[in-house]
């Protein structure tokens, strides 16, 4: 009887190398917990459905002159998850709450099943293409210091609150045209 060709026993070696690693890290990747998401939380949906986009960005911009804010458009949906956890954090007391409070005016734009205000958010380069909740931020001059454009807040679930309060953080401090 023969004995194996070289050649052999050293592709059966690498395939054995090959299902250890596989299988080392399959095993790690099941006792690695989940991203833990926010659940949707409950209580009053955050988008008006009869709302009026232009007429209410206009009244946030008066009162952003006033104050020195700048404007927060929100582009959502009540039937988005992401969307209403984005607001609850908006609402929720933290210090995302005072961040938006004492840096923004905001104004929910409800785009429904994406068949509303669609023109309107044409005006801003149409940021709701790659998901929802997508925003834009102004000046009190309609000056677009910032608008998502990759989906960034569509999974505002897995970001957590210090994530998302970065996100507006940076966002408060950007210089307009950068």
């Amino acid at each position: 009887m023969k004995s194996p060709n070289r050649w052999v026993m050293i592709a059966l070696a690498a395939a054995c190398a090959v299902a250890v690693t596989v299988s080392t890290q399959f095993a790690q990747a099941q006792s690695t917990p989940p991203v833990k998401k926010h659940a949707i939380p409950p209580g009053p949906l955050p988008y008006d459905t009869t709302a009026d986009a232009q007429r209410d960005l206009v009244a946030a911009m008066t009162e952003a002159r006033r104050s020195g804010k700048r404007v927060l458009i929100v582009f959502g949906a009540n039937w988005c998850p992401d969307c209403r956890v984005l607001d609850h954090e908006f609402h929720a007391g933290g210090k995302t709450t005072e961040l938006i409070a004492s840096r923004y005016e905001v104004v929910e734009v409800d785009v429904g099943d994406f068949d509303k205000n669609l023109d309107f958010a044409k005006l801003y380069g149409e940021p709701i293409k790659k998901g929802i909740p997508s925003i834009v931020v102004v000046t009190p001059t309609n000056e677009v210091v910032y608008q998502t454009k990759a989906g960034e807040l569509a999974d505002a679930r897995s970001m957590g609150a210090d994530g998302i309060y970065g996100f507006f953080k940076d966002k408060a401090d950007k210089p307009v045209g950068s």
